[in-house]
Formats: C-alpha cells, sequence, structure tokens
C-alpha cells in the first residue's frame, strides 16, 4: 500500500487519468462483459443506461452540502451550485426511479429483467455503495484501519462496478455459478478497489487544479489549432503580399490563442477570495471566480480562433473586416461582462446564505476605485477588483517601483511616438543614380537597385488598389510592406495625395514604388533613371 501511495503521488497526472478511466468505464464494462460472456454488446445496452442513471444520481447526492459539500463536477459547477439543492434532489430521485424503468423495459428475458433489477439494487443500495457511504461518513471522525478501509472500498465503489460486470453477464444469460462469472467478478472488484484507493489519496495529497476541478487545458488546442489554418493557408499561397498579411494577420491571433492557454493557469495562483470570515463561503466564491474567467479564456480563444479564419477568407472585403472586428469585440464584452455579473452574484448570494454578517469589502483600501493600496496587507500582487487580472498593492515598494516605472514609460512613449511620426512625416524622400545604381533613403526604408537588375519601369498617375500589410499608413505617408494590386512582393514609400507614383520592377521580382516630396521631383527623377537605362 505505501508503494502504491508513493506511485499515486508521484504520478498524479496518471492517477488522475486513470480514476477518470474506470468512472466513464463502468457503463461499458457492462457492453463489454456481455461482449465477452459471448454475447452481443448491443443486448446490454438498456443495462448500461440504467447502470449509469444511478451512476448519476449517486454523483449529484454526493456532492450535495449534506454529504461531500462539492462546488464542481467534472469543471463544471455541480447540479445542487447550478439549479438549488431541492432540484438537485428530484432530479437525483428521478435518475435513480427511472433506471429501473429502464430495466423493466429492457429488451431481454423476463427472468434477465428480474435479475438485473436485483443487481442494480444490491449493487446501489444498503448492501452495496449507500453502505460504503455511510462507513465514509463515519470514518471522516473515526480512525479506520486497514480492513476498515478495504470494507468501505468495496462497497462505496467497487459494489457498483461488480453490478455493471454482473449485468453484462446477466443480459448475455451467464448463470452467477460458472467460471466466466466468477472470473470478471473477481476483476470488477479488483478494479473499483484500486479506484477507491487512487481517488481517497488524490484527495488529500492534490490541489484542485491537480484533480481536474478547473477547466480542461485540453480546450484550448482545437482553436489553437483552428486559428493556425490562415497561417499554413498563407504559407501556400503564390502572391507574396497576400502572403504576408495572412500570416501577419492569422499569427496575431495564433499568439492570442497560444497566449490564452499560457495565462489562463494564473488564475488558480492567485490567492483566494476574501468575503467575511466563513472558509467554506471564501473557497466557493474563489472557486466560481475561477471556473468563470476560465470560461472567459476559452471564449477569447474560440472567438480569436474564428476571427482569424473570418479575416483570411474575406482578406479584401472591408465591410466584413469591421463587421467581423465589431462582433469580436462585442462577444468578447458580453462574456467578460457575464462572468463578472456571475462572480457578484455569488458575492453577494454565498455570504447572504452562509448567515455571516461580516462582509469584507475592502472600499477604504481603492483609491478612485482602481488603486489598491493597503500597508496592512503584504502582498504585493493582489486580485483585481474586478475581473481575471492581477494587481499591485501601491502600499508595497515593489508596488511603487513597478506602477512608477510603468507611468514613465508610459508618459515617455507617448511623445516618443508622436514625435516620430512627425519626423517621419516631415523627413524628405530622396533617391539618386550613383554609379549605376538607383538609391532610395526615407529613414528605415532604404534600397539600392543596380541598374543592370530593374526590368520595367512606369510611371503612374493613379495609385492602384493597395492595402497596407505592414509599415505605416497615414494621409500623407504610406510606407512599408503592401499588397498592391497588379504587382507581387511590393514595398512602397510616397504621398498618396500626389498623382506621380514611379514603379520598378527587377528580374527578381521585387517591385519598389515610391515618389518624392513633389510631383515635379518625381517627374524628373523618372526621366533621369530613363536616361541612365538607355545609356
Amino acid at each position: 500500500m505505501k508503494k502504491f501511495t508513493v506511485w499515486i503521488k508521484k504520478h498524479k497526472k496518471l492517477a488522475v487519468f486513470l480514476c477518470i478511466a474506470i468512472i466513464i468505464a463502468a457503463a461499458v464494462l457492462t457492453l463489454a462483459a456481455c461482449q465477452l460472456a459471448g454475447a452481443d454488446a448491443a443486448d446490454a445496452l438498456d443495462y448500461a443506461c440504467a447502470l449509469e442513471m444511478l451512476h448519476c444520481y449517486s454523483l449529484i447526492h454526493d456532492d450535495m452540502p449534506c454529504m461531500d459539500n462539492d462546488d464542481f463536477r467534472r469543471g463544471r459547477p455541480s447540479c445542487h451550485k447550478q439549479f438549488g439543492e431541492a432540484t438537485a434532489l428530484l432530479a437525483a430521485d428521478a435518475l435513480v426511479t427511472a433506471a429501473f424503468e429502464v430495466l423493466a423495459h429492457a429488451k431481454c428475458s423476463a427472468e434477465s429483467r428480474i435479475e438485473a433489477v436485483q443487481l442494480l439494487a444490491r449493487g446501489g443500495g444498503d448492501r452495496g455503495m449507500l453502505y460504503g457511504q455511510e462507513l465514509d461518513k463515519h470514518f471522516e471522525t473515526v480512525r479506520a484501519g486497514e480492513a476498515d478501509l478495504l470494507n468501505l472500498h468495496a462497497h462505496k465503489t467497487g459494489a457498483l462496478i461488480i453490478a455493471a460486470v454482473e449485468l453484462g453477464c446477466a443480459a448475455a444469460g451467464v448463470r452467477p455459478d460458472t467460471d466466466t462469472r466468477k472470473a470478471l467478478v473477481r476483476y470488477a472488484a479488483e478494479l473499483g478497489l484500486v479506484f477507491q484507493i487512487v481517488d481517497d489519496i488524490l484527495d488529500v495529497t492534490s490541489t484542485p487544479e491537480e484533480l481536474g476541478k478547473p477547466l480542461s487545458r485540453w480546450l484550448f488546442i482545437p482553436p489553437l489549432i483552428v486559428s493556425l489554418i490562415p497561417c499554413v493557408l498563407a504559407l501556400t499561397s503564390e502572391n507574396v503580399g497576400e502572403r504576408w498579411a495572412g500570416l501577419v494577420m492569422a499569427g496575431t491571433f495564433a499568439l492570442c490563442c497560444a497566449l490564452s492557454l499560457v495565462f489562463y493557469p494564473l488564475i488558480f495562483r492567485q490567492r483566494a477570495d476574501v468575503v467575511n470570515s466563513d472558509r467554506g463561503v471564501n473557497a466557493a466564491l474563489t472557486r466560481v471566480r475561477r471556473y468563470n474567467w476560465g470560461k472567459v479564456w476559452i471564449a477569447m480563444a474560440w472567438l480569436s480562433a474564428l476571427l482569424a479564419v473570418t479575416l483570411w477568407f474575406f482578406l479584401d472585403n472591408g465591410l466584413v473586416f469591421m463587421i467581423a472586428t465589431l462582433v469580436y469585440t462585442f462577444a468578447l464584452l458580453y462574456v467578460c461582462l457575464r462572468a463578472e455579473f456571475a462572480v457578484r452574484r455569488a458575492q453577494e448570494r454565498l455570504p447572504r446564505e452562509s448567515g455571516a454578517r461580516d462582509y469584507v469589502d475592502e472600499d477604504q483600501y481603492w483609491v478612485w476605485g482602481l488603486f489598491y493600496y493597503n500597508p496592512n496587507d503584504r502582498r504585493t500582487m493582489i486580485n483585481d477588483r474586478t475581473g481575471m487580472g492581477m494587481g499591485l498593492n501601491m502600499a508595497r515598494p515593489a508596488g511603487k517601483i513597478v506602477m512608477g516605472i510603468c507611468a514613465a514609460l508610459l508618459f515617455l512613449l507617448l511623445p516618443a511616438m508622436s514625435g516620430w511620426f512627425i519626423v517621419m512625416d516631415f523627413t524628405p524622400r530622396e533617391a539618386r543614380i550613383e554609379d549605376g545604381t538607383l538609391c532610395f533613403e526615407h529613414l528605415t526604408e532604404k534600397y539600392e537597385i543596380p541598374l543592370g537588375d530593374i526590368s520595367s519601369l512606369e510611371l503612374l498617375d493613379d495609385l492602384p488598389s493597395s492595402r497596407r500589410v505592414a509599415g505605416t499608413g497615414m494621409d500623407t505617408l504610406c510606407e512599408g510592406r503592401f499588397d498592391v494590386e497588379g504587382y507581387e512582393n511590393v514595398r512602397i514609400s510616397l504621398d498618396p495625395q500626389q498623382d506621380c507614383y514611379i514603379v520598378v520592377l527587377t528580374g527578381e521580382g521585387l517591385t519598389r514604388i515610391f515618389n518624392l516630396m513633389s510631383e515635379a521631383e518625381t517627374d524628373e527623377f523618372y526621366a533621369e533613371i530613363e536616361a541612365a537605362l538607355k545609356s
């Protein structure tokens, strides 16, 4: 037993998957046992459904406050948390009674159906699962020996798994005294024992995240894959401009999906919410917050992925681009608001239901409702008042330093960006022919093209339809990589308000479109290039 416990502690993730596999496989065991006994697995389908109905009823009861008081089941709020205790109790009662109705109408012989009713009642009744639950409650306050634990495990879970196997045998018409049925019952008993031991050790040694209470991180993988589809399509595009536009756009949203996967676990590293002196209320509220904002991360990943695909297929449609972006923004806002209001409702309801009168709001520590300043709180990182984010305690030295640096960067960055745009706008675009080479220069946009590499030279009065891929797009300056209709691999540096543009195409498939500071200068330089090419 000690070696088994050590193994579980070292391999918690495998142990969790083992528990999940066994508990989900209970009904499957019924079908498999029927098949192993020589019959068709479909013959035991009704029995398997009845077993799963009884199993679900037991989970609803198990989660209720009078039992384990669990707020979550398989990553979602438990039945009584979503619909109230009365509804949960009635739902469980409906499931257990409906299970026997399913057995009564099963497509098996009358003798088999009678035996199935007996097996399910015994496995889930006071000689099986219910007796195990009673023992479990008893040994919460009384120390149990090894024999007591084995007896508890044999009834709490083992009885239901044994019933699963025996129901399959009953559907196949195999009698209890046959070797096949005895072997299957022994196997089920050992399987049930393994499950319950693993489950109990995990309950003691694992965090809620390790037990699977949070939403599965695998839910982030599908949207990440979907967001990468435009990236793959962009790489296969023969149009260089379209390729870059797709990679930049789709790559941005793929990064959003990846960041959702990376930052989601941070929710579970935040300190628990404290609203009053009742630890149970505080823990429940923390779980509600984590669950709801975990859904926001998943929603953001899916919305980003869908927006990436939409924008790729409508890359040239400005109206669709605008509508899709608006839908994305409002959908994300709706999801965030819904999560936050769900948390606030829980914050109001849980303390009220607990009967506690004290309520921790900490209004006095939130300056203007935005900045947290509490000299009595030794934490530097604190939960934001709303949402899923983390903030800083401005009373701590580290909080002051970090916030001061951020404020300084913000105040320095805004003038710097404004100054950069002014410099870009007023710095002249210069071009010359030097040593048989066309040289162009405007701040960071510089290139040299040997005259011998120029395959075509054009002077345009109107700029063709274009779309920015990466660079600057202002009223008086467009510069960087653009997708221009009729041309490939285009870089431009020009004033779009002019009516004169030089187009230079090279033998390597490069296109450079530019003009100088006035139309006269552009015309003059175009004539200079023509003369140089002819000489």
